[in-house]
């Protein structure tokens, strides 16, 4: 790993991480995530944050991921998984 240590900041209620800190190998802090208790939406038992940030914050640049649509059980056929058709992408 790239990273020497991660601290995480967990909703306690709901185990979802609301701030995760990324340390280098020399022990500088270099990135940063966070997502917002608000944020958090239940999908049959299955606690997904639907917008997150990823912060460099040796570049100070920032990307945000939003979650449009989720489903928790999505119907995969038996061959999604298949060896020789994950080799062949």
């Amino acid at each position: 790993s790239a990273y020497s240590k991660f601290l995480f900041y967990v909703d306690k209620r709901r185990f979802v991480p609301l701030r995760v800190r990324y340390f280098d190998l020399a022990g500088v802090e270099v990135k940063e995530l966070r997502a917002r208790p608000q944020d958090i939406q239940d999908f049959d038992g299955v606690q997904v944050p639907m917008k997150i940030m990823m912060k460099n914050l040796l570049l100070d640049s920032f990307t945000t991921f939003e979650v449009l649509r989720f489903d928790p059980n999505p119907h995969l056929p038996d061959n999604a998984f298949d060896l020789r058709r994950l080799e062949t992408h």
